[in-house]
């Protein structure tokens, strides 16, 4: 993850995923498919995504927005290459 956040992040766990997409390959907006992911034993607050909500999660209880969590899942549909999830 040092190359997406330009520095050692402290990221870990163990992840899994599926990744299923049609395609013309050298159209990047022709993708069409579904993936899944799933984390487990893993801390993802360094993500800009998650990390964000870590100071909140904090306020309310130290320690709280570091926490360590034991599995987090993900269902993303591919339209026109365009990423959609409703159960991040």
């Amino acid at each position: 993850m040092s190359d997406v956040l330009g520095r050692d992040s402290g990221l870990s766990g163990q992840v899994d995923g599926v990744l299923d997409i049609k395609a013309i390959s050298n159209d990047w907006s022709s993708w069409n498919g579904t993936a899944s992911a799933t984390l487990k034993d893993g801390y993802l607050w360094e993500l800009p995504l998650f990390g964000m909500f870590s100071p909140l999660l904090d306020r309310m209880a130290p320690g709280l927005g570091a926490s360590k969590f034991s599995e987090g899942t993900a269902d993303f549909q591919i339209v026109d290459s365009i990423v959609k999830s409703r159960n991040l």
